[in-house]
Formats: structure tokens, sequence, C-alpha cells
């Protein structure tokens, strides 16, 4: 009488789900995959339709650890399963859902694309709670760059996340070697210049930070030549991404060239600054301000160190508005400074301490503080006689210059040795036969 009672109690779900399973038990010991398969689906959907929550995580833990479960039966299940998580009444059951999908996928190869996508809905929850440690520890093990069954899209998307993650974390070493997972040579593919300028505009957060001047420009002209060569793509992003970066043209061709200059000076450096006024003629010539800038630099005379007269300081990198701002405005004049010790050098052999900060227009003590540095960076070749306050220069010759003077070098030699042994010849003649 009691069995018969206990029958009476169960409900049409518990009955219909009991039933399921039998058939459930019979087609997988028959290795039935593709009856697996239906009878699976049947009892998630089941139990999603009836909106019996609990009872559906638990039967996706159950039917998971069943020996001999069909993979194909466990990926459909896992699949029809994944569509289910927007659908769920409360954010509390939203997230307990997310988590026991994740759980059933882990360490499974075949379920691996899933067990990234569950991964990422729980770091977004966790973002949008301000959970930010707990967000980058989840995030942290997921290699999603080896998946392979995952699309190139999909993957960048995800390895962006870990990135700006990283980022709102302060985590800049971590943020590099996320980085690192994306080939940039793969970016240039059509169809992905969002992600293109959101990569990029990560780069520029952790370079900004490390004080990265060169490759700090090189991003801001990655991000300024795919919007400007994108018309149509750029015309359906947004203006402000993660962040607040703002993806205004001037605004980015502003940074590019600024960050340009700030960077120490080397041939690469000279090769992209004689390269704007071609590259970008007409948008110089709508800023007067930058160009003043590019040419004063290109010059090989002297220029003024004042940095407020090239109306460039109320600019975002000097403004305020970017980190670091105020070691910007001291690197921009240490640049126009090392400027014109360049010109000196090129025009003078000797001069003195003196007389060369006049021509600078700076204090003395700023103008050996920042030649010492040029000679130390082998940007000046120099030497400094502290008794006399007196600068000697050492012009630097190119490779040719040495070879040519060392081969007229050993023709001198040769000549001497030549003219050495005639006259011991004769010499010798003589003695031999005397007039």
């Amino acid at each position: 009488m009691e069995i018969e009672k206990q029958e009476n109690d169960k409900t049409p779900f518990v009955k219909e789900i009991e039933d399921l399973l039998v058939k459930e038990r019979e087609a997988r010991l028959n290795n039935d995959y593709t009856a697996s398969s239906r009878i699976l689906l049947e009892i998630v959907q089941l139990a999603f339709d009836l909106r019996e929550y609990d009872a559906l995580t638990e039967l996706i833990a159950l039917l998971s650890k069943k020996r001999g479960q069909p993979k194909k039966a466990m990926i459909d299940m896992i699949q029809r399963c994944m569509t289910f998580i927007y659908n769920m009444p409360t954010e509390d059951h939203k997230a307990c859902y997310i988590q026991n999908l994740k759980d059933v996928c882990e360490k499974k190869i075949y379920l691996e694309v899933e067990y990234a996508r569950c991964c990422l809905l729980l770091v977004k929850q966790n973002e949008d709670e301000q959970k930010i440690e707990k967000a980058a520890k989840i995030l942290q093990d997921v290699q999603v760059e080896t998946y392979g069954s995952m699309d190139k899209r999909e993957k960048l998307e995800f390895i962006l996340y870990q990135m700006k993650i990283m980022l709102k974390k302060k985590d800049y070493l971590r943020t590099l070697i996320v980085s690192r997972k994306i080939n940039q040579k793969n970016l240039g593919d059509k169809g992905i210049e969002d992600l293109k300028i959101l990569f990029y505009s990560y780069l520029i957060l952790y370079h900004t930070h490390e004080n990265n001047y060169f490759e700090n420009a090189m991003c801001y002209k990655v991000i300024y030549d795919t919007l400007k060569q994108n018309a149509e793509s750029a015309e359906k992003i947004s203006r402000t991404i993660d962040f607040n970066f703002l993806l205004d043209m001037k605004s980015l061709l502003e940074n590019y060239i600024l960050y340009l200059v700030l960077d120490t000076y080397n041939p690469t450096q000279m090769r992209y600054l004689s390269a704007l006024e071609t590259e970008y003629e007409q948008e110089l010539m709508d800023n007067p301000e930058l160009l003043g800038v590019v040419r004063a630099f290109l010059s090989q005379e002297l220029i003024s160190i004042d940095s407020h007269s090239y109306g460039v300081m109320h600019l975002d990198i000097f403004s305020g508005n970017v980190e670091n701002t105020e070691g910007h405005r001291k690197d921009l004049k240490k640049q126009l400074i090392q400027h014109n010790l360049r010109v000196i050098a090129k025009y003078y052999d000797r001069i003195s301490l003196s007389r060369m900060s006049q021509l600078i227009g700076c204090h003395q003590d700023l103008t050996e503080k920042q030649l010492c540095e040029s000679i130390n960076k082998k940007l000046i070749s120099a030497k400094i006689d502290r008794v006399q306050s007196t600068v000697y220069f050492k012009h630097q010759r190119n490779e040719n210059t040495i070879l040519n003077e060392w081969r007229s070098d050993i023709h001198q030699i040769l000549d001497l040795v030549d003219h050495t042994c005639n006259l011991i010849n004769r010499e010798y003649d003589t003695q031999i036969n005397p007039l």
C-alpha cells in the first residue's frame, strides 16, 4: 500500500522523466547513438518547457556522468541547454545554471567551445557586479587560442575580453602576455576591422602606462589608417569604445605625431617623420600646429625649446586627459633641447658650455645634463673638458668614409715601399757597376 501511495504522489513530470531515463538507459546500453541524442534532448527540453529549472540543472549533471554516454549525444544536449541560458527566471538561477554547464564541460575536449562560452558569460556577470578579481581568475586558465573548433572572430573576441579584464584589474604584464596570443598579421583580414581597432586601443593603454612612445605612436597610426581606408566599416563602429577611447580622426593623428616626436631620436623615428608630409599632406595642411612641430624636428637648424610656442600643449597627451601628462611635457622639452644639441654638433668642432646654453636658450646645468644623456645614448659623439667648460665634438664617420681612408693609407704605404725598393736597387746597381 505504501509503494502504491508513493507512486500516486509522483507528479506527471517526474513520471515522464523516469520513463525517458529508462529509454535513455536502453539506448545507451545498445549503443544507439541516434536514439540517445534524441532522448537526451527530449529530457532537457521537457524540464525547460515545464519551468523545472532546478530539476533541469540536476538532470544535466546526472546525464553527463552516465557511463558510456555517447559524445555526440552529450554535444547535442549541451548545445541545446546553452540556448536556455537567457530564459532563466532570475539572475541567481542563471548564474547557477551557467556554473553547472561549465562544470559539466570542463576537461572535455569535445565541449571546449561551450566551456569557453560559459566562462565568458560568468566573467561578464562578475564584471557587471564589479568583481574584477574573480572575473580575471576565471579567464586566466582558458586557452581559447588552442581551440580548433572555434571560428577566428570568436577567438579574437575572447582574447580581447581577456585583455579588457586584465586592464581593468591593472595587471599590465598579463595584458601584454595575453596580447601576444594574437598574431597582428592576421588582423588585416576583411570583416574584423572593429576587433583590430579594439586590440590596438587596448595596446595603447598598456604602452601609455609603460611610456613606450614609439609603440604607442604605431598603434595610433594603425587605428587611424584602418578608419581612413575602411570608411564603410568605420561608420558601423561606435565613436567611443571601451575605457572611453575616442575614435576621432583629428585626435588620432595628433596623438600619432606627438608620441612619435616624444620618442628618443633614432633613424626609424626620423623616417616616419619624413614620410608624414607626403602620407598625410592634406591633414597636416589643415592642422598648422602639427605641421610646425613636424617641420621643426626635421629641420637642420636651431629651434625654440619653449613647448608652448608650438600651440600643442592643449592637446590630450599634455592636458591631463591621459596618464603621465607631466612626463609628456618634460619629455617634449627634452627632445627639443636634444634636437638643438645635434644641430650644434653638426656645425661645431669645439664650443663652450656657456655659449652652447646661450644658443639653445636654457640654463647651463640643464644643457650639460641633456648633453651627457645624449652622449650616453650615443646620439652625439663628444667629450667635455670640465676645467675649461668646453665641449669637443667628434664627428661620426660612416663605413664608406672609414674604408676610403683605410684604402688611401694602404696605397701610401705601398707607394713608400715601392719607392724604397727602387732606391735600394739603384744603390745596389751603383756599387756593382761603378762609373
